[in-house]
């Protein structure tokens, strides 16, 4: 079964290497938001269908990680607006990275 996740928390949504879903307006997304939501769908398409094996909390509930079986890492600050990506081919990010 797979379910989109609605909204613009980008951070949760790659947490959990969820899918995207598209609002249909007239005037359609903004570039900002088509670009965050490629992000999200690239890594749901190297994660998600996988098993999450591991899942940890850190500093106090401000720093989160989910890993998955393919061996994809993501690591979330919401806090801080950021996350890092490791293990997966064509979607790690060189480092931490912030939502704009």
């Amino acid at each position: 079964l797979w379910l989109p996740d609605y909204g613009e928390n980008y951070l949760q949504q790659m947490l959990y290497a969820s899918g995207v879903y598209y609002s249909n307006t007239k005037e359609g997304p903004k570039p900002a938001e088509v670009a965050m939501k490629r992000k999200v769908c690239a890594l749901n398409e190297v994660a998600g269908f996988d098993e999450m094996t591991n899942f940890e909390v850190f500093d106090g509930g401000q720093t989160f990680r989910s890993e998955f079986e393919s061996g994809v890492r993501v690591t979330t600050t919401p806090k801080e607006k950021a996350y890092r990506i490791e293990g997966g081919v064509g979607v790690a990010t060189k480092g931490t990275e912030r939502l704009a």
